[in-house]
């Protein structure tokens, strides 16, 4: 048994033969376990039971990862728990885990309960907290090496959050309009208040229709391409100070199919209007006849 895979692996192992007295061919039925022999690293959110995580794992949506929406002057918040399990069958070494990013500051990392040698079958963690100092969704990541040569390393863990506070800028359009395929769309100029101009404005996370961008000045414009559908964004504002604001849109492109089909229940209809008023016309001058011919006998 010389398996390349991990896993189960059955096999069949079959001969004929003359004797008589037992059925031919005669049948061998095998099983062997694969396992590897090294570190296989697995990565949770939370405990050691938890949602596994790839590298480089979005943190929008995660229960976990975003560490939620916090007041500037509130002081951090509960911890985002992260566990590291060895599977594997020999000991996962791993390099200490390093914060960084734009917003880095933000987030605190600790390593109080992280141990860098995991035996097999064993676990370890790290705690990211958040303690913002301006508003807006702030985001950082945590990186770590290890000796899974079958994992990405280094291994890279997302974390998002929120801070908040009433006197900082914020986004005051309520949404944004429906396009259709092949139509100038706006341009739509987006509107914030509060903190200190001038804004800068950017997409935070998603994509904007096929054909339409937004200038930085808050500008959306352009044509939308392609068959259509429902495109959701973050967009985000950043005042002078380093403040921001995001908001979720979701941007409706009509589908052009669609559009072809109401255009032609349409005709369909002005067909069927001109069809009863001819038929209509038709029984009046029938009519017309009717006592045309009464009145001469």
């Amino acid at each position: 048994f010389d398996p390349t895979t991990t896993g189960t692996h059955p096999a069949v192992i079959q001969f004929t033969h003359n004797d008589g007295q037992v059925g031919s061919p005669s049948i061998l039925n095998l099983t062997g376990d694969a396992i590897r022999n090294a570190p296989l690293l697995e990565v949770r959110e939370g405990t050691t039971i938890g949602p596994v995580l790839a590298s480089g794992d979005t943190a929008i949506g995660s229960t976990v990862r975003d560490l939620g929406s916090v007041d500037v002057s509130a002081g951090n918040t509960f911890p985002g728990i992260i566990a590291i399990l060895n599977n594997g069958t020999q000991t996962l070494v791993l390099g200490t885990p390093v914060i960084s990013g734009v917003n880095s500051a933000d987030f605190t990392l600790n390593l109080a309960n992280f141990t860098a040698n995991v035996a097999p079958g064993a676990s370890t963690q790290f705690d990211v907290l958040f303690d913002p100092v301006l508003a807006g969704m702030k985001d950082c990541q945590v990186e770590f090496t290890h000796n899974d040569p079958g994992n990405t390393s280094p291994f890279i863990v997302r974390f998002i959050g929120t801070g908040t506070d009433p006197n900082a800028v914020q986004i005051t359009t309520p949404d944004l309009p429906a396009g259709s395929p092949d139509v100038q769309y706006g341009p739509m100029a987006m509107a914030a208040i509060q903190g200190s101009t001038p804004y800068v404005w950017s997409v935070y996370y998603g994509n904007l229709p096929p054909g339409l961008s937004m200038s930085p000045g808050g500008v959306i414009s352009g044509t939308p391409t392609g068959f259509g559908g429902n495109y959701q964004v973050i967009i985000r504002v950043t005042d002078q100070t380093g403040a921001t604001n995001e908001k979720t849109y979701t941007v409706v492109v009509s589908s052009a199919l669609g559009a072809r089909k109401a255009e032609s229940g349409c005709a369909a209809g002005d067909s069927g209007s001109s069809t009863v008023l001819l038929l209509l016309t038709l029984l009046g001058f029938l009519a017309l006849g009717v006592r045309t011919i009464r009145s001469r006998a």
